[in-house]
């Protein structure tokens, strides 16, 4: 285990330094591994994998993607939630929301841009 992470750091420091590599390393390398594991309220265990965290990513760039729309380029956002599954989810997303739908997702280097108003409203 010591081993594959050695690896996957080894490949991040010799990589391009962008964001996009450092999706690359983190959530391709090992799709079948465990992403996140968490208890809910009940205390129930629930556990997701990198290849499941990579589909809610796309999905969430998705839908981050039609709210903000295009009228608001050059916006900033402010991610803030509480330290869950789903803040990478909406970071990574925010990042690839870039990208159209059928496409590899990657992340653009300091591409975050936001709407004028907040995305629930």
């Amino acid at each position: 285990m010591l081993k594959d992470e050695l690896s996957r750091l080894n490949r991040l420091i010799q990589s391009e330094k962008r964001f996009e590599a450092l999706y690359d390393v983190i959530i391709r390398t090992d799709p079948d591994k465990t992403a996140a594991l968490w208890l809910d309220a009940e205390g129930n265990e629930h556990r997701k994998s990198f290849r499941e965290f990579d589909e809610d990513i796309r999905a969430a760039a998705a839908l981050i993607r039609g709210r903000i729309g295009e009228q608001n380029e050059g916006r900033f956002v402010a991610l803030m939630m509480e330290n869950r599954y789903h803040w990478p989810v909406a970071f990574w997303g925010l990042l690839a929301r870039k990208r159209p739908p059928g496409r590899r997702y990657r992340c653009d280097d300091a591409t975050i841009k936001s709407p004028a108003r907040p995305l629930g409203s």
